[in-house]
C-alpha cells in the first residue's frame, strides 16, 4: 500500500466494504492557518512599508495636484488677460517715448514717438528745473594726469606765476596784499 497513490488506493465504504464507488482525489485550497511569529513580525514590517509607500503617493499626488491646479490659474488669467485685449481692442506694451523739457513754462512734456500724441503734461520738479552751467575748459571725464606735461600752453599761467614769485624773492609786490588787510 505505500507505493500507492491516494488517487487510486481503493477506501472501504460507511458499510466497511471495498467498492469502487468511492475516490479520492488531493487538491489545494485556501485555508485559515495561523501564523508564526517569524510570519506576523515579517506581515507587521510589510504593512509599514506599504502605508509608508501610499503616504509617499498621496503626498506627490497633492503636490501634483497644487502644480496642476496652479498652471490651470495661470491658464484662467491668460484667458482673462486676452479677453480684456479683445474687448478693450488694445494691449500694452514697450513704446519709445519722448520727454520735452520745457524750461521757459516749467513743464515736462512727454509724447510718443511712434504716433506723436501727447502721454502727460506736468510742472517740472525743483530738480528738474537745475540745468547744467556751459563752462570753458575740458570736459569732467577728460581731467589731466599730474603726471603728464601739459598740452598747448594747458598751465601756462600757473608756470608764469611760479617764475614771477621767485624773482621777486618771494616777497609781495606793492598793493598786493592790501585788499586782503582790508
Amino acid at each position: 500500500m505505500k507505493g500507492e497513490t491516494m488517487a487510486t488506493k481503493k477506501t472501504a465504504t460507511k458499510s466497511g466494504t471495498d467498492d469502487n464507488s468511492v475516490e479520492r482525489k488531493k487538491y489545494t485550497d485556501i485555508q485559515r492557518v495561523r501564523l508564526t511569529d517569524e510570519e506576523l513580525i515579517e506581515r507587521a514590517q510589510e504593512q509599514s512599508r506599504t502605508l509608508q509607500t501610499i503616504e509617499e503617493m498621496e503626498n506627490d499626488l497633492k503636490t501634483k495636484a497644487q502644480h496642476a491646479k496652479a498652471a490651470i490659474a495661470e491658464r484662467e488669467a491668460d484667458v482673462k488677460r486676452l479677453a480684456v485685449e479683445i474687448r478693450d481692442r488694445a494691449t500694452y506694451r514697450p513704446v519709445d517715448c519722448e520727454r520735452i523739457f520745457d524750461y521757459r513754462r516749467g513743464l515736462v512734456i512727454e509724447v510718443r514717438l511712434d504716433t506723436g500724441e501727447q502721454i502727460s503734461e506736468r510742472p517740472m520738479t525743483y530738480a528738474e528745473k537745475q540745468r547744467e552751467l556751459p563752462l570753458d575748459g575740458p570736459p569732467k571725464d577728460e581731467e589731466l594726469d599730474e603726471d603728464e606735461p601739459p598740452e598747448d600752453g594747458e598751465g601756462k599761467l600757473e608756470a608764469d606765476a611760479d617764475e614771477e614769485g621767485a624773482k621777486m624773492g618771494g616777497r609781495r609786490r606793492r598793493g598786493s596784499g592790501r585788499a586782503a588787510r582790508a
